[in-house]
């Protein structure tokens, strides 16, 4: 800690870096020299004041919106694919293979999903992806409804769900960006 020259009030101790050392002092020194304030606005700025200033371009919003949508309905449907594993079979193992073959894709497709992020237009190719995950979703209820479903099948419909999911992460993350 280096202390200033100049000494403090009379019978207290020194000013540390422009401050008193002591934590009620510090922080009213601080509130004084302006820290810990939000900026002040003039009565003619027209930004509202908000927490979170992203909210306030109706182009995040919307992404906002669309993707925790898309997130929840990713993750009930990765929940649904290993319930229905287990209460169909009640076997572990099955439980274990489905979630490997829904996660382990996205080890290898990620790298080249980042890749098609860069080259393509990524707002065209997460709808055709999220699309692509809604028929899947679509064919595992039409086939569990009419009762074909056999766990050879369903770990066989994981896989694309988890290449899916792997080339959709990298381009929803750099979707926000500006090329």
């Amino acid at each position: 800690i280096v202390f200033l020259a100049r000494p403090g009030p009379a019978g207290r101790e020194p000013y540390c870096n422009g401050f008193a050392r002591h934590p009620r002092r510090r922080a009213r020194a601080q509130a004084r020299e302006g820290f810990g304030r939000p900026a002040r606005r003039t009565v003619h700025d027209p930004r509202p004041m908000t927490r979170f200033p992203a909210f306030e371009h109706p182009e995040f919003r919307r992404y906002f919106v669309g993707q925790s949508i898309a997130l929840v309905g990713g993750f009930a449907h990765n929940v649904g694919m290993a319930w229905l594993a287990y209460r169909l079979t009640g076997s572990v193992a099955l439980l274990g293979v489905v979630g490997f073959a829904q996660l382990s894709p996205a080890l290898l497709v990620s790298p080249l999903a980042g890749l098609l992020a860069d080259r393509y237009p990524r707002r065209a190719m997460l709808i055709g992806l999220l699309g692509s995950v809604a028929l899947t979703g679509l064919l595992l209820a039409a086939l569990t409804a009419a009762g074909l479903l056999s766990p050879a099948l369903r770990v066989l419909l994981a896989f694309p769900r988890g290449m899916l999911f792997g080339l959709e992460v990298p381009i929803r993350h750099a979707l926000p960006l500006r090329p």
